[in-house]
């Protein structure tokens, strides 16, 4: 069961800025919960772009989530741990 599926029209800022839920979880990892984010598609069907995005103006999934972060931690004037961030692609 998937939470949604977006179409082939869907961008980057869609994606980030549905319904809220992925800022949620973004928000979650920063208080020290574990997530991940599986992006499944045929090859050349977009997922780096999704993840990594372009230019600045199309910014893809994880530089939105690193300054969301990143803006997290500025304005809560806290210590900052990172133990991980990875991403990664495999090929199956």
């Amino acid at each position: 069961e998937f939470d949604h599926v977006f179409g082939t029209d869907a961008t980057s800022a869609n994606i980030f800025h549905h319904h809220g839920e992925f800022e949620r979880w973004v928000r979650a990892v920063a208080q020290g919960h574990h997530g991940a984010l599986l992006v499944l598609g045929e090859t050349g069907s977009g997922k780096t772009h999704t993840m990594q995005g372009g230019v600045a103006a199309m910014d893809g999934l994880l530089p939105r989530s690193v300054r969301l972060l990143l803006g997290l931690w500025l304005s809560s004037k806290k210590f900052l741990t990172v133990g991980m961030i990875r991403s990664g692609c495999k090929q199956v």
